[in-house]
């Protein structure tokens, strides 16, 4: 009995993140906060939403990243990696970003 209740916790907790996850292919809004994740050599512009969920930002250049760091933005693209269990991390591919109207620093 004990056993079964253990499987059954454990699939309910992989059907609530699929039900999470926004499939790839998919035009997705985003707000979170900017960093710049890696090396020197292998840097990776990164959002932060307020729920700590991490998104590479892909065809966005390091230096722009750079320049938002630490700034609250809202991303405008395509899901291009779904947030899925046994994923490194969920991807976007961003068409559009813009600084918070206060462009201040995120809380």
């Amino acid at each position: 009995m004990h056993r079964i209740l253990s499987l059954i916790a454990a699939l309910s907790v992989v059907l609530a993140a699929c039900v999470h996850a926004v499939p790839a292919g998919r035009s997705i809004a985003l707000t979170g906060t900017v960093v710049v994740k890696g090396s020197a050599l292998f840097q990776q512009p990164m959002l932060v939403t307020a729920d700590g969920e991490a998104w590479v930002l892909e065809k966005f250049p390091v230096g722009e990243a750079e320049a938002l760091r630490g700034k609250t933005v809202g991303v405008t693209g395509t899901v291009l990696r779904a947030n899925q269990p046994g994923t490194w991390a969920p991807a976007i591919r961003v068409e559009q970003i813009e600084a918070a109207p206060d462009g201040g620093p995120a809380r």
